[in-house]
């Protein structure tokens, strides 16, 4: 935040149903002021980022705005608010916004123009991860089933020789 010159910043990402952005972090806010949002909603200070998919800066008069960012501390009026996608396979998946009370120099801009790649590949790493991790779980969960299942096949083999010793012995007992 201190390379942009922001005072405040929420990052969401879409959830699995893909309607809805939830914020998963947030600095200099309170998150339980922070609301998701439908994926479709093209309103608000996000309505521009999915009509266009590019950077959006919304200028703000902090005088005669209504627009509030409520902080740990308090509520303030940002000068300017920047909401930064992140695209993946020509979708948003998730979506930075920062805030500032002075607003946001030239060479702020250039710069997160410049670290977007960056955003988007460790985003993507994330999502990524997050998906190896879900599929280790759920083959660690059914090889569990799968060991719990040959221990019984074993013990039902186990009863099924001694059940053949048993008529063995006792047709080799009969003749």
């Amino acid at each position: 935040m201190s390379r942009t010159n922001s005072n405040a910043s929420a990052l969401y990402l879409i959830n699995e149903e893909k309607d809805t952005f939830e914020c998963i972090s947030s600095i200099g806010l309170q998150k339980s002021k922070i609301q998701p949002f439908a994926s479709k909603d093209y309103e608000g200070e996000y309505g521009d980022v999915f009509v266009n998919k590019d950077i959006s800066i919304i200028k703000l008069d902090p005088e005669n705005s209504s627009f509030i960012y409520n902080t740990t501390i308090a509520g303030f009026i940002p000068k300017e608010i920047v909401s930064i996608p992140i695209i993946i396979k020509g979708n948003i998946v998730s979506l930075i916004t920062l805030a500032s009370l002075s607003g946001f120099t030239e060479y702020d801009i250039k710069f997160i123009d410049s670290v977007m790649d960056n955003l988007t590949s460790r985003t993507e790493a994330i999502m990524s991860t997050e998906k190896i991790n879900q599929f280790v779980l759920e083959l660690e969960q059914r090889s569990n089933e799968l060991i719990a299942q040959n221990v019984e096949l074993e013990m039902q083999k186990k009863q099924l020789n001694e059940a053949s010793n048993l008529k063995s012995n006792f047709l080799s007992n009969m003749s």
